[in-house]
Order: structure tokens, then sequence, then C-alpha cells
């Protein structure tokens, strides 16, 4: 499993000085709720921060609910807040850095070091901040990202396709790494908000099976915890649509001319390729401009129709990015937002194939295997 397609910009910039590319995995997970159940006991939070920020108010968020908690202002680059924790819940602290602190609100004093995004004091944000400035972790990381932007130096397809095959491999490597290090920590936090939390993140890098096996195992505090809930209902609607059953139909807007349309009516008993992607996705748009334009061209006349679902974008976004690519194929705008859900997509692009007669032959599809299963199919 990869990124998740949502949640809020406020976490997804938390943890810009930690790393780079583990930020998108950090992205939609790092939500919370209040789940670790303690005795009604004090927490005491001391802010340092820069001298910019004096004279300014900081506000303490649920992250999950986004629901202010406290505030206060920020006098001689020290913030303090102090209250009652009857339950451990993750926090984002703004209005101290350029982007907000993500840490665990849990009784004790916690000392944050808001430029470095360092947090320390209590067990659980001592031993997340020690996991989330690995040095291991940051430094292939670090290297993912540098051959990511390598790509648009390149001059020709081949010097491109070389950059993307030293990005899959630095990117399976760190897929790598970050399993087992969550492992250890999940390990040692099994009953709490943080071995809730690493399990998200474990979750992008170890298959499906061994997601649902760990879950079907877990303490209540895991279960319960809503990015993992999420993840769960994502592999059981997965279930509903993978290879070898009949594809769910969606109902949205054909972009083409603005009226209600669905996925059964653009298919029309033709072999599909369906793309599920947005207007922001990089890889998404990397795969349509490299392949799926392409494969369009070579396969309309065959008795294969292309279409692209949006399944997360604003109706003039879709058509900047629509003109930009110069897509000419198909594309259904998902008005109703749930074709996510209905497919259960951790991650785009999701392309699949449906054959003539509506079953779903492959998933997850990218580049030249797209072609081959295509082949296949028109040769039966």
């Amino acid at each position: 499993m990869s990124v998740h397609l949502q949640k809020t910009n406020l976490i997804i910039h938390s943890m810009k000085h930690s790393f780079s590319t583990f930020c998108i995995f950090f992205a939609a997970l790092v939500l919370s709720f209040s789940f670790s159940a303690c005795k009604h006991t004090s927490y005491k939070v001391e802010a340092s921060v820069s001298d910019e920020f004096n004279g300014g108010k900081a506000y303490l968020f649920d992250a999950l609910s986004e629901e202010s908690i406290d505030s206060a202002d920020v006098v001689d680059g020290k913030v303090v807040f102090a209250g009652k924790a009857d339950s451990t819940r993750i926090v984002a602290l703004v209005g101290v850095s350029h982007t907000p602190v993500i840490f665990f609100l849990e009784p004790g004093k916690i000392k944050v070091l808001a430029d470095s995004n360092s947090i320390s004091g209590t067990k659980l944000n001592d031993d997340f901040t020690k996991f989330m400035n690995d040095s291991e972790l940051k430094a292939v990381a670090d290297e993912c990202e540098s051959i990511r932007d390598e790509v648009y130096m390149a001059e020709t397809e081949d010097e491109q396709l070389a950059i993307a095959n030293r990005f899959d491999e630095a990117t399976g490597r760190l897929q790598s790494l970050l399993s087992d290090k969550c492992t250890e920590v999940y390990e040692a936090h099994k009953k709490d908000l943080l071995g809730a939390y690493v399990l998200t993140l474990m979750a992008q890098s170890i298959p499906i099976e061994k997601f649902e096996e760990i879950y079907a195992n877990a303490e209540p505090v895991v279960k319960n915890f809503q990015p993992i809930a999420d993840i769960h209902e994502a592999f059981l609607s997965t279930q509903a649509t993978q290879v070898g059953r009949h594809f769910v139909d969606i109902n949205g807007t054909d972009y083409a001319t603005g009226k209600p349309s669905s996925l059964s009516a653009m298919i029309e008993g033709k072999i599909a390729v369906v793309d599920f992607w947005a207007s922001w996705c990089r890889p998404c748009r990397e795969e349509i401009a490299t392949n799926l334009i392409g494969i369009y061209n070579d396969y309309k006349d065959k008795g294969v129709v292309v279409i692209g679902v949006d399944v997360s974008d604003r109706p003039e976004d879709h058509d900047k990015a629509v003109k930009e690519l110069n897509i000419v194929y198909p594309q259904l705008l998902d008005s109703e937002k749930n074709a996510g859900e209905l497919y259960g997509l951790s991650s785009i692009p999701q392309i699949l194939i449906i054959d003539r007669d509506g079953n779903i032959v492959a998933r997850d599809l990218r580049g030249e295997a797209i072609r081959t299963e295509l082949d296949k199919l028109i040769g039966q």
C-alpha cells in the first residue's frame, strides 16, 4: 500500500524539518483522537521559538478535529501551555514556527524546540522524536528526493528512464528500511498511540495481508486509531474490486459535456483502461504523459477505451491539468467523492483493466505492463 489520498495540509507540512520524502507517508496519516485512558493528570508544554514569533499568539489544536485546545502569547522566545490530560492524543502547535509542530499531548512536562521539531520530556515524545529523526531513514529519504528532482534536468527519454529506475530502487530501499524501523517501534508500543501511529506508516511498505494479520491481533488503542481503521476499511473495499470481480460502477460528471455520466456508460462493453488520478499527483501526471496518452492512440481502434477518473480535484484544477497534458481520452469527475472508497484506493495513480464482460483482469498497473495485459485481451 502507498500514500493516502486525503487529510489536512496542517499535518503534511509539519514534518518538513525531519524528512522530505518521508513527509509523503506522514501526509495523510498522522491524525488521531483520544484513545489511551489515563488518570486526570497535568501536562505542561514549554516551547522555545525564534525571536521573529515574539509578540504573536500560539495555538494548540487537536490534530484530528482541528478543534482549538488552548492559546498563549509568545514572550521572549517562549510559550507555555498547561492543563489536564485525561487522555493521550496527537496535537499540532502552530504560531511557533513556519510549519506546525506535531507531538503527543500526555501527562508530564513536554519540551518543544520549534525550529528543529524536537520534542522531549515524556516517553512517547522521546521515542517519537528519536524515530522521526532517524539518520538512516533521513539519508535514504533525502536520496529519493534528490533523484526525483533530477528527472526535470533529463534531456532524453533514456536519461529519464535511467533516473526512474534509480528512483524505484531508492524508494524500494526506503520502504524496506521504513518497515524495519516501524516494526521495532511498534513492538515496543503495541498498547499506546505511538504504536498505532507507526503502524500507519508500516502499512505503506508491507503487503496488505501482513497488515491485516497485525490488525487482527492489535490492541483496541490501535484498532480504534482512525487512520488504521480507514486502512482496514479500504482493504475490505479493495477485496470487492479485486481481480476476477465485476467492476463497481461510479457515478459522476462527464468532463467533456458537464453532464451526469458513469463509468459503465463510458466503458460501453469495451476493454477499458481505467486510471484513477488527480491533477496534483506528480506520478499520475507522469504516467499520463509517458504511457496513457500513447496507449490511447495505439489502442483506440482495437476496441479499447482509456478512461480517467479524477478522484480528488476542483473542476478548475482538473480542467487546467487536462489542457496542460493534452489529454484527449474521456474523463469522469468523481463528483460524488466515493470512487476511492468503492475501489479501496490507498494511493494514486491506480490503473486497472476491465475486460469486455466487465470483469477486472488487472490492478495496480504501470508502464509497459498495461500494454502487455491489453495485448492478451485483444488476442483472446
